[in-house]
């Protein structure tokens, strides 16, 4: 589940940190997870670095060095093996100076 994503950004600079949880069946934090989580673009033109798979930390992870390369709308979403997957709202990113 995503609990910290970007609205706005620029292209081909650093997004604010993207944060996921790992929630079991009743939305509680499962603090001894390490699964691995992936992050990657769901919709949008241009392209995500930075994402890709993280183990969790006490069932949270982060990835703090996030770009998108082109200007437009996209949303993001997180895997994991036996999880459900998750989206996340509209990023909106303006064009790089």
């Amino acid at each position: 589940v995503f609990v910290s994503t970007p609205l706005t950004g620029t292209a081909g600079e650093a997004l604010t940190p993207i944060v996921a949880h790992v929630k079991d069946v009743f939305g509680a934090l499962v603090t001894g997870s390490t699964i691995s989580v992936t992050l990657a673009k769901a919709t949008g033109t241009g392209n995500l670095a930075g994402g890709g798979a993280k183990a969790a930390v006490g069932g949270v992870v982060t990835w703090d060095a996030a770009t998108l390369s082109a200007a437009g709308d996209y949303t993001l979403k997180v895997t994991a093996a036996d999880l459900v997957e998750a989206t996340s709202e509209t990023i909106t990113i303006a064009a790089g100076g």
